[in-house]
């Protein structure tokens, strides 16, 4: 490397370096920054390479140097973007993409803009558009959804170091910060209630997203069915599949359907934790015309407002999520963090409703009487 190219290199480094520190808040504003000689002896570099890096970040609006006094951090400014980082195309099914079309159709998050970055399983590239605008100062904050827990972590670390506030739309990748509905909570209140209408014998009927998700809502299953001393069964590996397609959901629901029902409906309730899987569970029946001595009861999740029909008969309950309210939460949060406040909960797991066959039909009459 010639002598004017390691100039150039070592400019380039003490700038990004204090620029960093100056973004992730490591030096506070209205510090005033070592002065040339001292910087330059500690970074091992010419006292004009640090000239030139304190107005290069001058010009760039990160500090202020005063003539015979320094070079002093300025307050950053509030600007920018919000960056909704999605794991897939808003047209999949999945609870955080249904929040994501809400928060969208927000447009702003206070006064901030939204912007959406697509991330493909497996592919950290949208990683290149947080960093590019937190290091221009324009990244306000950041929503995260439907992203593997390997992509949230690398998100996370590298928006700690800009000091970037972030919400996550998903309990499971561990992030400090989400918002979710409480599926821990749903399994055990399906569970519950099937049992309280006189289920003695328990089908779950999921769509798996990953193992340790599956382990722990399976764990909690179980462990309600033991406890209140009723039989159950559970998929085995081989009949779970993971999928973002609708039309392989609903596939998935009835094939389970189809493997359950070929030894005969042994079981009298079927908790059924996927929207797409339901339908498709339930299509089955319909298109099997089961007719069954005992009352098949059915709990499954559902988009709030949804609606299912009765399987012959056989009252289907809903534990709905009302995706736009946590979408609603989610902004709220982000706001109140971009403004500098400190969250006393940061994890917000929001129930879902239960709705019985009985809610359902007062819902319907009280909608026909209003029509």
């Amino acid at each position: 490397m010639s002598t004017t190219d390691e100039v150039k290199s070592n400019v380039v480094r003490v700038t990004d370096e204090l620029r960093r520190r100056i973004l992730s808040r490591d030096i506070a504003p209205a510090t005033k920054l070592p002065s040339i000689r001292k910087a330059a002896k500690r970074e091992n570099v010419h006292p004009l390479t640090v000239a030139e890096a304190y107005r290069r970040l001058a010009a760039e609006g990160f500090v202020e140097v005063q003539p015979s006094v320094g070079a002093f951090v300025k307050e950053l400014a509030n600007e920018g973007e919000v960056l909704l980082c999605m794991g897939g195309p808003l047209e999949v099914s999945s609870y955080a993409t249904h929040i994501a079309q809400h928060i969208v159709a927000n447009e702003k998050i206070g006064d901030a803009p939204i912007t959406v970055v697509r991330a493909a399983k497996g592919d950290l590239a949208f990683l290149d558009a947080i960093r590019s605008r937190a290091e221009k100062r324009k990244l306000r904050g950041c929503l995260l959804g439907s992203l593997e827990p390997e992509s949230v972590h690398a998100a996370l670390e590298l928006l700690n170091q800009y000091n970037v506030p972030c919400v996550t739309l998903s309990w499971r990748t561990g992030a400090p910060i989400s918002v979710t509905h409480d599926e821990p909570m749903e399994i055990r209140q399906g569970t519950r209630y099937l049992i309280d209408r006189g289920c003695r014998s328990l089908l779950l009927l999921p769509l798996i997203r990953d193992s340790l998700t599956w382990r722990m809502l399976a764990e909690i299953f179980v462990a309600t069915c033991e406890a209140l001393d009723v039989k159950y069964e559970l998929p085995t590996q081989a009949m779970r599949q993971q999928s973002n397609s609708l039309a392989v959901q609903e596939l998935q629901g009835a094939r389970l359907a189809e493997h359950f029902l070929q030894g005969g409906l042994r079981h009298d309730g079927w908790l059924i934790t996927d929207d797409w899987v339901g339908r498709g569970a339930i299509a089955t029946l319909l298109r099997h015309g089961i007719r069954v001595p005992q009352q098949l009861q059915i709990c499954t999740t559902a988009r709030a407002g949804d609606s299912y029909p009765d399987v012959f008969g056989i009252p289907v309950a809903r534990l709905e999520n009302d995706e736009s309210r946590t979408a609603a939460v989610a902004c709220e949060i982000l706001q109140r963090l971009m403004a500098g406040e400190q969250l006393e909960q940061p994890q917000m797991r929001l129930p879902s409703r239960l709705v019985t066959p009985e809610d359902a039909a007062e819902r319907a009459a009280a909608m026909a009487d209003h029509l």
